[in-house]
């Protein structure tokens, strides 16, 4: 008997010592498994494909910053697609509000996507050399040019232009004459 009231004792004794790391974990969200509207419900989070071909530069920028880790953890959900085919499939399946491509495939999916209205921003992302680490990443007819130290900025870039886009502010990227 006195051995239960030991163990009982040790247990009740780990399980406080656990509770406040516990409720620092209930914190963290998304990893636990808690939907990130919940805890941020004045927020829209996005919908975004990262559209980078296996060996590309945007593949290679995204292992480099961890573009769509840091997205992620910003609560949008993203896919990323090394292929046309599951590119398709994944536009039709979801709403989908932003896609980050190379210049080539997003001039190829702005032309594919005309005339469609409900089609995502296309975005194309290129990776420059040179610029400031702290300043804000450049997003000139619909394309963004960004330094690997800028990943932060670039996640916030983004994240206003899917706000402007959810907010019902057309941002044109149409393969003739791209604009933003």
């Amino acid at each position: 008997m006195k051995a239960h009231f030991l163990q009982a004792g040790l247990l009740c004794a780990i399980g406080w010592a656990l509770a406040p790391s516990v409720q620092a974990c209930q914190a963290c969200g998304n990893k636990l498994g808690v939907p990130f509207a919940r805890i941020h419900p004045g927020r829209d989070a996005g919908q975004i494909i990262l559209f980078a071909r296996p060996n590309s530069e945007l593949r290679s920028f995204n292992r480099r910053t961890d573009l769509s880790l840091r997205l992620e953890r910003s609560g949008h959900t993203v896919h990323l697609i090394d292929n046309d085919k599951n590119l398709d499939d994944a536009i039709r399946a979801n709403r989908t509000d932003l896609v980050l491509a190379e210049p080539a495939d997003a001039t190829a999916l702005r032309s594919r996507l005309t005339g469609d209205s409900t089609a995502p921003l296309v975005l194309s992302l290129v990776a420059v050399s040179t610029a400031a680490s702290d300043a804000d990443p450049e997003v000139l007819s619909c394309l963004l040019q960004a330094t690997v130290n800028q990943s932060k900025n670039v996640v916030q870039t983004i994240e206003r232009l899917i706000s402007s886009r959810q907010a019902g502010s057309i941002i044109n990227c149409a393969s003739t004459g791209e604009q933003s």
